[in-house]
């Protein structure tokens, strides 16, 4: 089964009008955002407003739909992410067939796979003055494992049709215009962390973004521009990482620019599920812990009260009013007569079979090393690496970019790798989950292989209850294959007392089915990547007060051959000639690689 890995479909978050509140989201209509901002004098009426939309003024449309009127492109009067200057450069008159056709064209090129569900339409009234807009959409476009959705927004200009807006939804978000010209991509950052961005367009189709907001579970993700501080591990030693959830908002201006940056912060505590406990103590008295973290961060944070006021502030300021904060979302209808032009643009894999996973085994949650390991050693030709330090350097927590910029080195991705023997993407169903799914392709053609799943490794045995469970499930760190083994790291975020079984690396026989060779003790590898030299497999583990390792591993065995000790948790791992460059959370190191027979 062929999927194409490296060509996403235009997946960009663009505008939305939605507002994640304290772990809960709402796609429905703005009317949530009366909850957050409203008044209580003027919360006597939330009932969702129906736009009232000329019925007279549709008639262009609806010959457009049926075939009978073109439309206009023109870049100059288009905003959006998916046509223009970067993406499909589309200027001329088109029938909707043609516009189609064209569109699918581009969207659909070197797919391997690729399917439109359906083509919608509905009409809204975008700056709510009864003049409606025609919004198409393609509704649950597949390509790869994604499903997106494409809008099109067209306005009617001395009656003529005018493409002014485009914009998809991508890999974990969601789109949902409202009738007045609300629009709501709602979404995630990472897995846990959602997203949104608020946006309107006016009744001549102009876009401007009002606010965006992210809600942050875990102060792993916090961003602060110019602060790099590790923040998940400032919390544990407060302990408050489980407790605590960060909202961040970004009151810029309505074109968003870069330099329009302008965050604002306020914070929850967390009971034991998951809820905010409305204490007010963490805003008021100076020596909580959660007032002490939050104002250390040197950043504007407010109270939720005070948000809500900013909020209300900025929703004026865009115009959004009552009406278009209670519109109601825009109602779509199938518009079958293309059907054969969605047809002709559907890409299947050559046996459009269903992908079989396979499940990798978990033997126990010790070492482990097969009977077939012993086939293996006797391919052993290099001695093991031995590590003489050479060089130890304190770094400033915050200048990892220059080094690798320094030393040539590339950054390894989180979710996509790539070796002399396959492609890799780690992935996971829910976008709730650590990623613990790989899909395999061949290096050079690109077809997709098979599929690996590490549902095993993730939830481990032994934990400690009174943390939140997702903290200690376990994700793919990286991918290596050398030769024909395949190796895998996995490993959870937090204190090894939490959850004591992680960390491991795993060793697959890539001409036998994918099947378990080894299995390392607990605790050997949470950096972001590892090694492997001749015979040798370097890797480390280590976390705040935790012991902090460097270790060499019998790439055949699973075995630990050598331990060195080091003065933070190491993160990278590269070597160039025969020098070993480790990153760590405070400390760069050179070792010289040299060997000594076992």
């Amino acid at each position: 089964m062929k999927k194409n890995l490296f060509k996403p479909i235009l997946c960009m978050l663009t505008a939305s009008l939605m507002m994640a509140s304290c772990g809960k989201t709402n796609n429905d209509n703005l009317t949530f955002l009366l909850e957050e901002t409203q008044t209580e004098s003027s919360k006597e009426s939330t009932e969702a407003v129906e736009a009232s939309i000329d019925e007279e003024s549709v008639s262009l449309y609806e010959s457009f739909l049926k075939g009978e009127t073109e439309l206009i492109c023109d870049t100059t009067k288009y905003q959006g992410t998916v046509f223009g200057e970067e993406g499909l450069s589309l200027n001329g008159t088109f029938t909707i067939s043609e516009f189609l056709e064209k569109t699918l064209t581009y969207m659909s090129a070197d797919a391997d796979s690729f399917q439109v569900g359906s083509l919608q339409y509905a009409y809204v009234d975008c700056g709510n003055d009864t003049n409606p807009q025609l919004v198409l959409r393609m509704h649950d476009i597949q390509e790869y494992y994604n499903s997106s959705d494409l809008y099109v927004v067209i306005n009617k200009e001395d009656d003529k049709l005018y493409l002014r807006y485009g914009v998809t939804s991508g890999y974990r978000s969601s789109i949902t215009f409202n009738s007045l010209g609300g629009i709501v991509n709602a979404g995630s950052i990472g897995a846990t962390d959602p997203f949104s961005e608020i946006g309107m367009l006016d009744k001549d189709c102009n876009y401007s973004t009002v606010y965006t907001h992210e809600s942050m579970i875990s102060p792993t993700n916090l961003y602060i521009p110019g602060n790099e501080r590790d923040f998940f591990s400032e919390t544990e030693e407060l302990g408050i990482t489980d407790t605590i959830q960060i909202e961040v908002y970004n009151f810029h201006k309505f074109d968003y620019t870069d330099s329009d940056i302008n965050y604002s912060y306020t914070y929850y505590e967390l009971d034991a599920d998951m809820n905010p406990t409305h204490s007010t103590d963490i805003y008021t008295d100076a020596s909580n812990v959660y007032y002490k973290f939050m104002h250390s961060l040197d950043v504007d944070v407010y109270t939720p009260d005070e948000i809500k006021d900013l909020l209300n502030k900025r929703l004026k300021e865009a115009g959004c009013t009552d009406d278009i904060k209670n519109a109601k979302e825009a109602e779509f209808t199938e518009l079958s007569d293309y059907d054969n032009i969605l047809s002709d643009y559907t890409v299947t894999d050559e046996e459009d079979e269903e992908i079989t996973e396979i499940f990798i085994p978990n033997p126990g949650w010790d070492l482990y090393t097969a009977k077939e390991c012993d086939d293996l050693i006797s391919r052993r030709s290099a001695p093991f690496a031995v590590l003489e330090e050479s060089e130890k350097t304190k770094n400033e927590i915050t200048d990892e970019d220059n080094w690798f910029e320094t030393n040539g080195f590339t950054r390894p991705s989180e979710t996509e790798f790539e070796d002399d023997c396959f492609l890799y993407n780690i992935f996971t169903y829910d976008d709730v989950d650590p990623c613990h799914i790989i899909d395999l392709y061949d290096k050079d053609t690109r077809q997709f292989l098979t599929r690996l799943n590490f549902d095993n490794y993730m939830y481990p045995d032994e934990y400690d209850e009174s943390v939140n469970y997702s903290i200690v499930e376990q994700g793919i760190d990286y991918v290596l294959t050398v030769d024909d083994i395949m190796y895998v790291s996995v490993s959870h975020g937090t204190y090894a007392s939490s959850a004591p079984h992680n960390a491991y690396v795993i060793a697959l026989d890539v001409n036998n089915n994918y099947n378990l060779l080894w299995k390392s003790s607990p605790l050997t590898s949470n950096s972001r990547n590892f090694c492997v030299v001749d015979d040798s497999l370097i890797c480390g583990y280590g976390f705040t007060d935790e012991k902090d390792h460097i270790f060499v591993l019998d790439r055949f065995t699973g075995n630990k051959v050598e331990t060195y000790d080091i003065d933070s948790k190491p993160e990278y791992f590269f070597v160039k000639d025969d020098t070993l460059y480790v990153r760590t959370y405070d400390t760069d190191y050179k070792f010289n690689i040299v060997t000594s027979f076992q």
